[in-house]
């Protein structure tokens, strides 16, 4: 049947022209605004990694710095004549001149290390005396020996904060240093006789941080554990950033790191990085807005040019559908026919003469083409599909274990016939399940509680069927339930233990245990019936058994060989078993299975 001609206002160019703007211009729009969202989280990403990365240039850089300083101390530490110096402080028949000299080998000896050294400005010794050792021309007083600092530094390696020093002659207001300080020792008694100092210029740590850029008024500043500045940074004007949250940062556990502020009016972010070796923690400091002020920008424009697009494309939706409208209905005319399966009809009326050399041309002489492959793709893919279904259905057939089922169906008839009805539903059930689980063909690995409770399922079985003449008991250790193992490799053991555990005067008793034992799962199957013969047990043991000629084997070691196969063949060395038994007494059959996830 041949829909009739819709009206104007369903007319193929309005279809067109809207199927224009619902599927271009709608998703465009769309594709606009999460492209733009992306290009904030990318380009903020770039900022945020570009600031990290400054920062650690610089903590590099000051790693640098510190190195170098490290160095000339330890270098001025262990020279001689610092030793000699330190032998005199302990020396009482040294006279004036003597002592001179000392100090004026000590000194040439730090001049030579300034030399060296262009990072260092200047070294200083500070004994307990009061007496300063400077190449400098000025000295400070004794005040220092109840400072907190020289005490600190008697007893371990510091660092200090910035601070004036007045050593040049005239210098005014002194110049800002940061400096190491070393407790002196005399390497014969051990005693501690002064403090080394070695003072590098502030401006020299404090230049390259003032260089780097977090938006237009983002700040970077250098800290202690204690919130303290190191370089006389001015941190109280930071909006929303206390001492207390300085601290809470020095004691985070991560070294490095960023985290959003919502204290203030305005977001701001905190990016941190921690020094190593010293208690020095780089803080940069920026508005978010500030900081995400391109990407705010570029996302307007993107907004903006979406907006002229829409205007731009919705006028030429309209003229490109005037120009498709009148081969595009006659093409719809026949897909009509095709879409209620008359392929002859539908081949026939379509417009072949109105295909040309452009775009509809094209779909229509590709219509046609289609149509015609298309009636022959269907028989024969009706043809595939039957010989891949009959190929499946004898596939599945040969899932069933002929000698399962035939002793299960067994099982069922022997209840039937004494009038168990409740046992006959709960084995047949049980039977349903254990057949829908080896019909499962996605894949020959299952988990380990899958395998358990189709083992289960096997248990309520014989249950049924034996009654209180079979004992048989799981055990699994917790964490194993999604450890993949190969399909059917329990039920085969537990079928033999029962079966060669009744033929004892005993109650069959078979227990069940799964555990993980280093990268294997062990599972072990414990049986009391008649065990194996040692001759049997060392066989199985030398044996490689190929998988061919299984069926023509008799005995209880047809189903153990045909696991012991399947699991050599998936395994190769990795899988191992052992064999423990005594004729009359039990046979225990472990496997170690490795975990396919290790």
């Amino acid at each position: 049947m041949i829909h009739k001609r819709p009206g104007m206002i369903y007319s193929l160019r309005n279809k067109v022209a809207l199927t224009f703007f619902v599927l271009f211009i709608v998703p465009f729009t769309i594709v606009i605004m999460l492209l733009s969202n992306e290009a904030n989280k990318l380009i903020g990403q770039s900022i945020e990694t570009t600031a990290l990365q400054s920062m650690d240039q610089y903590a590099t850089y000051t790693h640098t710095v510190m190195g170098q300083t490290e160095n000339v101390g330890q270098q001025a530490i262990n020279s001689e004549r610092l030793q000699q110096w330190t032998a005199a402080q302990l020396r009482n028949d040294l006279n004036e001149y003597e002592r001179f000299k000392i100090t004026q080998n000590l000194l040439k000896s730090f001049y030579s290390l300034l030399q060296f050294n262009p990072t260092v400005d200047s070294i200083q010794v500070y004994d307990n005396d009061g007496h300063t050792i400077s190449l400098e021309d000025d000295a400070p007083d004794d005040s220092y020996l109840t400072s907190d600092w020289y005490k600190a530094a008697k007893e371990s390696i510091t660092w200090l904060n910035a601070h004036k020093v007045h050593l040049h002659s005239g210098d005014g207001q002194g110049k800002e240093v940061n400096s190491m300080t070393l407790p002196i020792v005399n390497l014969v008694s051990l005693e501690k006789v002064g403090v080394l100092k070695v003072d590098v210029r502030t401006q020299l740590l404090k230049e390259p941080l003032e260089k780097i850029q977090l938006g237009r008024s983002g700040l970077v500043f250098l800290i202690d554990g204690e919130g303290n500045s190191i370089l006389g940074q001015d941190t109280a004007s930071v909006s929303g950033l206390s001492r207390p949250d300085l601290q809470a940062i020095a004691q985070d556990a991560q070294e490095a790191g960023q985290l959003q502020m919502k204290k203030s009016k305005d977001d701001s972010m905190i990016f941190y990085r921690k020094l190593e070796g010293v208690n020095w923690i780089l803080i940069g400091w920026v508005p978010r807005k500030d900081l995400y002020a391109k990407v705010t920008q570029t996302k307007h424009s993107l907004l903006l040019l979406s907006a002229m697009l829409l205007l731009l494309i919705l006028p030429c939706a309209y003229w490109l559908s005037a120009g498709i409208a009148r081969p595009l209905s006659k093409l719809a005319r026949a897909m009509r026919y095709a879409e209620q399966g008359e392929w002859k009809t539908a081949e026939e009326v379509t417009p072949m003469r109105l295909a040309g050399n452009h775009e509809v041309g094209y779909v229509i002489s590709v219509f046609h083409t289609m149509l015609i492959n298309l009636q022959r793709s269907i028989d024969k893919q009706y043809e595939l599909i039957v010989q891949r279904k009959d190929t499946e259905y004898k596939a599945l057939l040969l899932q069933i274990n002929p000698h399962f089922l035939y002793n299960t169906l067994g099982v069922i008839s022997a209840l039937s016939a004494q009038k168990k009805n409740d046992e006959v539903m709960d084995v047949t059930e049980s039977l349903g399940q254990m057949l829908r689980y080896s019909l499962k063909l996605d894949s020959n690995l299952v988990s380990l509680s899958e395998e358990l409770l189709y083992i289960r399922r096997y248990i309520g079985i014989l249950d049924a069927y034996h009654g209180d003449a079979i004992d048989v008991s799981v055990r699994e250790e917790p964490g194993l339930e999604r450890i993949q193992i190969v399909k059917f490799i329990l039920q085969p053991l537990v079928e033999n233990a029962v079966k060669y555990s009744l033929n004892t005067d005993r109650t069959a008793e078979v227990a069940i245990d799964a555990r993980m034992c280093g990268e294997h799962v062990q599972l072990a199957v414990t049986d009391n019936g008649i065990g194996m013969k040692p001759q049997l047990v060392a066989a199985l043991m030398a044996e490689e058994q190929p998988s061919h000629g299984m069926l023509k084997n008799g005995g209880r070691e047809i189903g153990l060989r045909n696991v012991l196969a399947r699991c050599r063949l998936f395994y190769g060395a990795a899988f191992r078993f052992t064999v423990t038994s005594e004729e009359n007494r039990g046979t225990t059959i472990t496997f170690f299975i490795p975990d396919i996830k290790r």
